[in-house]
């Protein structure tokens, strides 16, 4: 049965106006991904390339002069009985201690510049200025600091009755990581304190009002009300913090070169020894699969403890 004429009169602008509604969603497609282009692009040339190349480098040995020759999981093979990498896959695994540490101390300092207090723009800026020190100052002048037995700490410890002689913080096998890790907390604390308080001062006040209307007290606001609120600026700082460790190298780099005996060296400073000074680009692209899934793995943990925590 044929519709009424008034039913297709009425029937035919709805199907007129469509065509006008999808080109003005796709004119504003258009715009947004032009806008997202670039970024795209620069993420392709200097990302996803390079990521997708090292991956299919890692399955050669290649000496960046003769052409690649595929060998298949011979590297990896080698990479699991290669002490000095098994070595620095444990000392970049404990290299992730600062994350935790970083993210109380960096909360804390969040919470006391928060407040309404003379002077507490000087008390952030000076939190933050190691943030935007460069990192190769920031090495030289640390290793000034923890230099023995003449350096700045030095001097002033062997003051105190307990100390007997110089500490050797930059040559002692068990010192000098953790003394890395210690410029490398005190460079990070000002960035994740930012992020904390600006997540903090997102948290509206009505709940802070209504705690205090109920009768709780300072640590029971911190920990009911805006601890539970911050939770997505921790799961961010414990991502950015974690990768941030992981790919630790300019640090221990310049201030101990990996040593005493590789004590302090990394995964990525391994990398930088195989590519670059021995050639071989196919076993350094297998190490650096090793630390991209590990990552992986790492940033997926902590993505799942949001999504966790937001479902609860």
């Amino acid at each position: 049965m044929e519709p009424h004429p008034q039913q297709r009169v009425r029937t035919a602008p709805r199907a007129g106006q469509a065509r006008p509604a999808r080109r003005t969603a796709c004119r504003r497609a258009a715009v947004g991904w032009s806008f997202l282009a670039p970024a795209f692009l620069l993420i392709l040339l200097f990302h996803l390339i390079p990521a997708a190349y090292a991956i299919i480098l890692s399955f050669t040995e290649y000496d960046s002069i003769s052409a690649p020759e595929f060998i298949g999981f011979a590297n990896f093979r080698a990479l699991m009985k290669d002490r000095l990498f098994v070595n620095a896959l444990k000392n970049t695994l404990f290299y992730l201690l600062v994350t935790p540490v970083l993210l109380v101390v960096s909360l804390l300092v969040a919470v006391l510049v928060n407040r309404r207090m003379l002077g507490v723009s000087f008390f952030r800026v000076a939190y933050y200025l190691p943030v935007v020190t460069p990192a190769v100052a920031t090495a030289i002048v640390w290793s000034f600091i923890f230099r023995s037995p003449n350096g700045l700490l030095n001097q002033f410890l062997q003051q105190l009755p307990f100390v007997d002689g110089p500490i050797h913080f930059l040559t002692s096998s068990s010192l000098a990581l953790p003394s890395v890790m210690s410029v490398e907390m005190w460079k990070g604390i000002g960035y994740y304190m930012v992020i904390f308080l600006a997540g903090l001062q997102a948290i509206p006040s009505e709940l802070r009002d209504a705690a205090v209307v109920d009768g709780a007290n300072a640590v029971q606001e911190f920990f009911y009300v805006t601890l539970p609120q911050l939770w997505p600026s921790i799961t961010f700082v414990a991502i950015v913090s974690s990768m941030a460790a992981l790919r630790a190298f300019d640090l221990p780099y310049i201030m101990t070169g990996g040593g005493p005996g590789h004590a302090s060296e990394t995964v990525v400073m391994r990398i930088y020894t195989e590519a670059f000074e021995r050639l071989n680009i196919g076993y350094a692209a297998a190490e650096g699969v090793i630390l991209f899934l590990i990552t992986l793995g790492l940033s997926y943990v902590n993505m799942r403890m949001l999504e966790r925590r937001d479902m609860t």
